[in-house]
C-alpha cells in the first residue's frame, strides 16, 4: 500500500536535494573583494555598485556573452577608500575573475 504522505515526503526530499545541487559556482561569478583596511565604495561605469567594509565581498553573475564578444566595451570599475585612495580594475569584468581591491596599483583620481 502506498500512502500519499510517504510519496509527498520523498518528493520533497528529492526536490530539496536537487535545489541544493544547483548553486552557482565561483567560475560563474565576478567577485569584488575589499583587501584594504578601510571601507571602500565601488563604482561600475559611474554608478555605485557596492560599499564594502574591509574583508567583505560582493559577487555578480554576468551574461556569458560579456567576455566572448569580439570587441566588448570596457568596464570602468573603480573604488575609493574612506581616506580618498583610488583604485581601478583596469580591464573587462568576466565571470570566474576576482578583483581584490587593494592588491592592485593605486590609480590617479578620475578627471
Amino acid at each position: 500500500m502506498n500512502r500519499p504522505g510517504r510519496r509527498t515526503a520523498l518528493l520533497t526530499a528529492g526536490l530539496a536535494f536537487f535545489l541544493s545541487a544547483c548553486q552557482i559556482g565561483r567560475d560563474a561569478l565576478f567577485i569584488v573583494t575589499n583587501d584594504t583596511t578601510e571601507t571602500v565604495v565601488v563604482t561600475w561605469n559611474g554608478m555605485e555598485y557596492a560599499t564594502l567594509p574591509p574583508g567583505r565581498s560582493k559577487q555578480i553573475s554576468l551574461s556569458s556573452e560579456v567576455c566572448t564578444a569580439t570587441s566588448p566595451p570596457a568596464d570602468d570599475l573603480r573604488a575609493v577608500s574612506a581616506r580618498g585612495k583610488h583604485y581601478a580594475y583596469g580591464r573587462r569584468a568576466c565571470n570566474g575573475e576576482t578583483w581584490r581591491v587593494g592588491s592592485t596599483p593605486v590609480s590617479p583620481p578620475p578627471s
